[in-house]
């Protein structure tokens, strides 16, 4: 659905697709809950109202235990599937005052194989099983990964995010009895027969909120005379296996929806299953299952769009008022190259190709919330209404451009994008792109009343900023991640990927100015000079210039926040970072070695003069200009002024020896499309520098920049950016520098 402008038209009534994450609550599950709640009593007290809740505890016990073909003292409840997995793999794990092997299937849920590598952290042998390219595991290998160590083996019976069903009755025939075998179940429940008489398991955990119920429930099943250790710790409850006061209401409501579910799966199995086919006949040709019919559960479509990035269709989906998912999204909300499809073999470019879809006839139709428009905040712009993606780094520029396109009648997007995390997945503690950036731009969306999602581009950023960084350091150069990122990230891929969203413009927090003069963009200083923000933007050519704008480029600092402040943003007074992203508050010189590796040489300091006055552990400690930890004794100051990456040589001098007077400057991008017809600009080499006289002359594949004085520390991978006056002209990298127009000094 589209308007007279072909952008896509917001539905009135959602679509609901995502029942994976989480479903609606059932009629019966809300009216037992009502009930009991008129019941409020602690079931752990011995008077009258305590004992009417512990009445309903125990008549829950006995029905949920009915349901598994339990015995009630073998169900217990736990605050989730979380909670119910980390009790059967780590209780069970820690059992009997010894550590325990354990052993998992390469797909589980991310409950239990973060409880997995918890043990492992305890010095419990961890084996992972691999899966074939539908993801189910093979009950053979399984039993051979079992040793004498292993106290648990866990498989799920059906994966939350492919559908693919288990072989769990296979599996625990397989190993026989040598080791406790646990299966996550709450995918499963709505349509499977979970039954723990029929698949023989020795613990089976369950979520109440993925078939009806209400959130902050679970159970787990323990077969009698199973030892587990406790987790929770506390007054003993549950026969002293999961510590803490029950949710009496919750437990009523989830046993309620397992009634619920239980009667209706045959219909339930029958509706869905057509459903599911007609979906997937009117998407021939168009998607591709991931995995068969016959080994998936009825109501889960799990789909790849070739040559379709899921990002980009969910949010599509969304704008039409479907709700649906790609996986399980990571803790800052950007949906992550799944570790499911890694298992099965999918490359990332194709894991990234694939969405859920999950069916759940008369439950998946919502009323859309009506949008609520913010009052003016004192700035607009004229022209007819656009729709612009606005990247939110969580900070109040970002946070007050949103508002201001929004105030201005566009047709606001709010995105945050999830550029770095580390080696184990954990999103940076300083710099942007933290959790709470993303918490604090999620927040200012919502008191904007715009949509806003969180984009993954972890490998578009490595592979562009991190990766070049790093060799650049290699290369004894001084790169500027902030312009890679803009020039990689920010207006390339995510421009691109606004252009698949159907976004007229995309808008960011910069101070910098883009104004239309006759059939030219032009691009400018911002209005505060203490914040301008052009000299990292001097790669944008016509084209992007276009479809780019910087609604604070025409405010300074101080009215950002007075803006921000009246609409009371959270963002308001936040501070500003100053730190690399991915670098945070570490040295970024251990950054580089990390990443480096065995590619760092030693070698020598000598002075301009030829003589080795010390030694050094890798040119990647030195930039050029640098004066303290040279590690060298001299009686005068002395600075980098050479660095030979491929000699391993360092040459320090005195001030003087720094001066250049002229650079070479390659990856040249001129803003209007064309060079200046006058040779005198002014240049900028450094981010917070003065933009100098020169003259610049093209060459071939570059630009000579003859400084009208010589520059003190010119460091070549620095950006040197072309203005006059306050137009920005163009930009590039410097390659070279030289002491006179003629004679190389370094690069």
């Amino acid at each position: 659905m589209t308007d007279k402008r072909g952008r896509l038209a917001q539905c009135s009534e959602m679509i609901y697709l995502d029942h994976a994450a989480t479903t609606p609550l059932r009629p019966e599950a809300r009216e037992a809950m009502r009930e009991a709640e008129e019941v409020f009593g602690n079931p752990s007290g011995s008077h009258g109202i305590s004992r009417r809740a512990k009445n309903l505890l125990e008549e829950a016990r006995e029905k949920a235990a009915e349901l598994l073909g339990a015995s009630p003292s073998e169900i217990v409840f736990t605050g989730g599937g979380t909670e119910a997995d980390n009790l059967a793999v780590v209780g069970r794990a820690l059992a009997g005052g010894t550590t325990g092997g354990v052993v998992v299937g390469a797909t589980e849920h991310e409950a239990v194989l973060e409880a997995a590598r918890f043990c492992g952290r305890l010095g419990c042998p961890v084996r992972v099983v691999g899966v074939d390219r539908y993801g189910r595991v093979d009950p053979e290998v399984v039993a051979a990964s079992v040793g004498p160590e292993t106290k648990v083996v866990s498989v799920m019976v059906a994966n939350n995010e492919t559908g693919t069903l288990q072989p769990i009755r296979e599996i625990v025939e397989a190993v026989g009895g040598r080791a406790v075998v646990h299966t996550d179940a709450v995918q499963a429940f709505s349509s499977e027969e979970i039954r723990v008489d029929r698949l023989g398991v020795d613990l089976l955990s369950l979520a109440a909120h993925k078939f009806g119920g209400p959130k902050g429930v679970g159970l787990l099943y323990v077969r009698s005379g199973v030892e587990l250790e406790p987790v929770l710790h506390g007054g003993g409850q549950e026969l002293g296996r999961r510590s803490g006061t029950h949710n009496v209401v919750g437990i009523v409501g989830m046993v309620a929806a397992m009634e619920a579910a239980a009667a209706d799966r045959d219909r339930f199995r029958r509706q869905v299953t057509e459903a599911r086919r007609v979906f997937e006949e009117a998407l021939a040709g168009v998607a591709e299952r991931t995995v068969p019919e016959e080994m998936s559960l009825p109501q889960h479509a799990h789909l790849r769009f070739p040559g379709v990035r899921n990002e980009t269709l969910l949010v599509k989906l969304d704008r039409l008022g479907v709700a649906a998912s790609a996986a399980s999204a990571c803790q800052s909300g950007a949906a992550t190259v799944s570790h499911v499809l890694t298992a099965m073999g999918y490359p990332p470019e194709q894991a990234r190709e694939c969405i859920r879809l999950l069916l759940r006839m008369d439950l998946h139709r919502r009323r859309s919330p009506t949008r609520r428009r913010t009052g003016p905040v004192g700035i607009a712009s004229a022209g007819e209404p656009m729709t612009a993606l606005v990247a939110m780094s969580g900070g109040v520029d970002s946070s007050v451009a949103a508002a201001l396109m929004k105030e201005a009648g566009h047709d606001v997007i709010g995105v945050t994008l999830r550029l770095w995390s580390g080696p184990n997945g954990e999103a940076p503690t300083a710099g942007c792109c933290t959790v709470s950036d993303a918490e604090d731009a999620r927040r200012v969306a919502a008191q904007l009343d715009i949509p806003y999602y969180v984009f993954d581009y972890t490998d578009v950023f490595s592979a562009g900023v991190v990766d070049r960084f790093v060799e650049e350091y290699l290369r004894g150069r001084t790169p500027n991640p902030c312009v890679e990122c803009n020039r990689t990230v920010k207006f390339s891929a995510l421009l691109a990927q606004a252009d698949e969203l159907g976004c007229d413009l995309l808008v960011t927090g910069h101070y910098a100015r883009v104004r239309l003069e006759g059939d030219t963009w032009r691009l400018y200083r911002g209005v505060d000079r203490r914040k301008d923000q052009s000299y990292v933007l001097s790669m944008l050519g016509q084209d992007q210039l276009a479809r780019v704008r910087f609604p604070v480029g025409e405010l300074d600092k101080s009215e950002t926040r007075r803006i921000a402040a009246r609409l009371g943003l959270r963002t308001a007074s936040k501070p500003e970072s100053q730190d690399i992203c991915f670098v945070g508050r570490d040295d970024y010189r251990r950054f580089v070695r990390r990443h480096a590796g065995d590619r760092i040489r030693p070698g020598r300091i000598v002075t301009v003069e030829g003589d080795e006055v010390g030694t050094h552990q890798g040119v990647v400690d030195f930039t050029i200009g640098q004066r303290r930890g040279l590690g060298v004794a001299a009686g005068e100051k002395r600075y980098v002024v050479d660095i030979d990456p491929d000699a391993a040589l360092v040459t320090i001098g005195r001030k003087e020896d720094l001066m250049v007077e002229a650079i070479e400057v390659g990856s040249v991008t001129w803003t209007s499309g064309s060079p200046p017809e006058d040779a005198w600009v002014e240049v900028q080499y450094r981010a917070h520098g003065e933009a100098v006289p020169s003259r610049i002359r093209r060459l071939d594949g570059g630009v000579e920049v003859v400084f009208a004085e010589p520059q003190e520390a010119v460091a070549p991978g620095q950006t040197a950016t072309f203005y006059r006056g306050d137009e920005v002209l163009g930009g590039g990298i410097i390659r070279t520098a030289h002491r006179s127009a003629l004679e190389p000094a370094y690069g």
